[in-house]
């Protein structure tokens, strides 16, 4: 069974090798900048509404820190007047304020966090995008150059006729002529 696996794994990567062959680099690459932008439209998004959330947590929390400013008032005209009962009511909505302003601290805190881990990762993308752009104009201006020389060196050009063997061939007799007769006299 061990050989059986080895000559399908065999096959399998010869074949996969051709594929590769016939796909055309350019074109992986241009696949390659299409999700690279799509990923980076959808961070950018995340981003955007991280900071919409953001705001509104910023919002919320002065409109608890108002709320918490009137209630310690509040507390200090019940403790003022001398109704214990009425100060336990409102001293009771002042500590939930204050838990409820360092939660939404907590909150905020966290989504800066992630929002400054985002726009590194977002920056990275972007560096990652440009690396694969230059790469591919790169390699659009090697593919041309090639296409080029190919076609500036087509099969007439490059095929050596008769003539021009027997010119070079009279040329070089000559020359073995003449070194002759100028090394013997």
């Amino acid at each position: 069974m061990g050989i059986f696996r080895r000559v399908g794994k065999l096959l399998t990567a010869d074949v996969h090798g051709m594929l590769d062959l016939l796909e055309e680099p350019n074109d992986i690459c241009k696949q390659a900048i299409r999700e690279m932008e799509g990923e980076i439209t959808q961070l950018r998004d995340v981003i955007q509404s991280q900071h919409t959330r953001l705001a509104h947590l910023q919002e919320q929390g002065g409109r608890v820190s108002e709320r918490h400013a009137e209630i310690s008032e509040q507390l200090a005209l019940c403790i003022e007047k001398g109704d214990d009962a009425l100060a336990r009511s409102v001293m009771k909505r002042k500590l939930e304020q204050e838990k409820l302003c360092r939660f939404l601290q907590q909150q905020q805190h966290t989504l800066q966090s992630e929002v400054a881990r985002d726009k590194k990762q977002l920056s990275e993308y972007e560096d990652r995008l440009t690396s694969i752009r230059e790469k591919l104009a790169c390699f659009q201006t090697q593919e041309s150059t090639a296409q080029e020389v190919s076609t500036s060196f087509s099969g007439d050009s490059l095929t050596v006729t008769e003539e021009e063997i027997e010119i070079a061939l009279l040329q070089a007799k000559s020359n073995a002529t003449d070194k002759k007769t100028g090394s013997t006299i």
